[in-house]
């Protein structure tokens, strides 16, 4: 969907709600480790970049287009329709490390069990003005 020196914004291969949309750092980001676990203090500054990376991204009129001309989205417009929740995985089944950008329908055509839903809702809280990071 789109790409450039610092990160790369693919569709889920196996999507769970009807915008599922991984972003990843490239591999010349300090942010190329395998998942949550590796990151540490020193990460933090590029961590909430990463984050504000991708809510630019979500809002971008050119991204949004390629997201609704997708022919498993039903919305009309992007992101009003769309609650979104940017989120890790605690234990990733992808490395590296990457962020998950998806609607809060949770009903993509890879969503076989409700249950994957409260997995998919581990997300990343980011508070800028307290530099500090908290994973639920």
């Amino acid at each position: 969907i789109y790409f450039d020196d610092k990160v790369v914004l693919v569709m889920d291969k196996f999507p769970k709600s009807y915008v599922h949309v991984l972003l990843l750092p490239r591999p010349t980001s300090v942010l190329h480790v395998s998942g949550v676990a590796q990151l540490e203090p020193c990460h933090l500054e590029d961590l909430v970049t990463f984050h504000s990376t991708a809510r630019q991204l979500i809002l971008d009129s050119t991204v949004q287009s390629r997201l609704l001309s997708l022919p498993s989205c039903p919305f009309k417009r992007f992101p009003g329709q769309a609650r979104l929740k940017f989120g890790f995985h605690a234990v990733p089944s992808l490395t590296p490390l990457h962020m998950h950008i998806v609607s809060d329908d949770y009903c993509g055509r890879a969503m076989k069990n409700k249950k994957i839903g409260i997995i998919i809702k581990a997300s990343i809280k980011v508070t800028n003005s307290k530099s500090k990071i908290r994973f639920i």
